[in-house]
């Protein structure tokens, strides 16, 4: 029951907060403030926007960059299949050497 009460009492202060926040600035007013409202969010906004994207990459240097790093991963996945046979035979060796030793250490009195 007291969940259930905590629950209806912060969905009501979440939206009624949000009815607040958006009465202060002005949402649900006249033209000229909701006019001056998309101006103050557009500067505070788009100039961090702005300024971000101005520090990313052109598209011709992420294209670049991506035929690069697609033909290290498709080298790098022939390069895993080319060794795969010695890899396999290195580590069944190893592991028969294991069982071998293991087998022969429980077989002794």
């Amino acid at each position: 029951m007291a969940l259930t009460i905590a629950r209806v009492g912060a969905k009501l202060a979440i939206g009624g907060g949000a009815l607040y926040y958006t009465l202060d600035k002005g949402v649900w007013s006249t033209n000229t403030d909701a006019s001056k409202l998309i101006d103050e969010v557009q500067n505070a906004v788009l100039e961090d926007t702005k300024a971000y994207i101005r520090t990313m990459p052109s598209p011709n240097e992420t294209s670049e960059k991506l035929k690069g790093y697609w033909n290290s991963n498709v080298e790098s996945g022939f390069r895993v299949v080319a060794n795969a046979p010695e890899v396999v035979t290195a580590k069944t060796t190893e592991y028969s050497k294991k069982a071998v030793a293991e087998i022969a250490k429980s077989l002794k009195p």
